[in-house]
């Protein structure tokens, strides 16, 4: 039975692309347990249709284009079976003639699968990257961005939490241990801390590597509710340690601080970010219109770099619209507990947010507006991200 809607759904798809011209084809792998995955679809206006998710050998631009083209042929063998009169020849030529673009991840093994799949087809594709993905990259380059503050200005600061990473980044993982973890933390006592203070269960998500705005949420979270937060590590039993070694450097300046342009970053940059960009295609925001959208940011950002101390004044997100001032966003825009601290903080981290955002979008910074008439058509039907979805 399984193989069976298996089938139905390659030939849904395979009449799909047959049918319908400027057709981007997106993959997006992850890995779970050792096992790496990947997913194939299809976007088009009218929607999404997935082609196949296959676990792979590896991550290699071989594995990732490997998959494609065989995924293709699949298709293609399959639309052949129910459609006798059309042979498989011309059916695979007529999908791969209307796969106009591609939508992915910006990274090296991404390109080189697109380079390989073009060499194979001998058919060029527009290839273009997510909107979504760039908040990855951005955790992983604020992260290093403090990291590289702390080595010139405070090589010398004591703290209790293991770890070269910056105060912050250690807190939060941590944090995430003690809530999270039976073994080294204390679930049912944060737990009881939580529904005592009537603050939810689901006040601090799970943080699982930089992914998307948990840094930046988490990091506002503890600097809302830091005094309640270091009265309970201050409490109970100690787990090894752990909670004495959190509330240390919790406490310490480079740490307040730190969550502090954390929880402002999640407010003024990776939240809007995924409030405009994480949306259905019923947003009415077309790809092209989102590179325009992040152009304005990455000129807030360089604002802000100059001049740090006034994001604390700002009414405005980095894309020009009227921040929400709910009870977390108050708290992130009192006055730091050291402005020096901040300054250094905050400049490091929009300098930082846009190396990642002018490696982005590097390529549209030089789209002729020919190009871009040429282009519109077909991006059109673009989607802003490279994530499958459905109506």
């Amino acid at each position: 039975m399984a193989r069976e809607l298996g089938c139905l759904a390659l030939l849904q798809t395979a009449e799909v692309v047959v049918g319908t011209p400027n057709v981007t084809v997106g993959f997006d792998a992850t890995t779970r347990e050792g096992h790496h995955f990947n997913s194939i679809h299809f976007t088009l206006e009218s929607g999404c249709v997935v082609a196949a998710i296959d676990e792979l050998a590896g991550g290699t631009r071989e594995d990732y284009s490997t998959h494609i083209t065989q995924t293709v042929d699949c298709m293609a063998e399959t639309y052949v079976f129910f459609h006798p009169s059309s042979t498989f020849e011309a059916t695979r030529k007529l999908i791969i003639n209307n796969i106009s673009n591609s939508m992915m991840e910006r990274c090296a093994a991404n390109h080189a699968a697109i380079s390989l799949v073009e060499q194979r087809w001998k058919w060029k594709i527009m290839e273009l990257n997510c909107h979504l993905h760039p908040l990855d990259s951005i955790a992983s380059k604020v992260r290093s961005g403090l990291k590289k503050v702390k080595r010139e200005i405070q090589p010398t600061l004591k703290r209790k939490l293991f770890g070269t990473d910056y105060a912050a980044s250690s807190i939060i993982v941590q944090m995430n241990k003690l809530r999270f973890k039976d073994a080294k933390g204390d679930p049912k006592g944060f737990k009881l801390f939580l529904h005592t203070e009537n603050l939810g269960a689901g006040l601090i998500p799970r943080y699982r590597g930089n992914r998307l705005h948990v840094m930046f949420h988490i990091g506002g979270v503890l600097t809302h509710h830091f005094d309640k937060m270091l009265s309970f590590l201050k409490s109970g039993t100690g787990c090894a340690g752990l909670k004495e070694a959190i509330a240390h450097d919790m406490a310490s300046k480079p740490g307040r601080v730190g969550l502090q342009v954390l929880g402002l970053l999640g407010k003024l940059l990776t939240g809007p970010w995924m409030k405009v960009f994480y949306t259905s295609r019923s947003s009415g925001i077309l790809h092209l219109a989102g590179i325009a959208i992040v152009k304005q940011a990455i000129e807030t950002m360089t604002d802000w770099a100059e001049s740090p101390l006034q994001v604390l004044q700002t009414e405005r997100d980095c894309f020009g619209k009227e921040i929400m001032r709910d009870d977390i966003t108050r708290s992130m825009l009192l006055p730091p507990v050291n402005k020096e601290l901040f300054r250094e903080y905050m400049s490091a981290c929009c300098l930082a947010i846009n190396d990642v955002l002018n490696l982005q979008y590097k390529r549209s910074e030089v789209l002729a507006p020919s190009f871009e008439e040429k282009i519109a058509f077909e991006a059109s039907v673009l989607r802003l991200t490279g994530i499958s979805d459905f109506p």
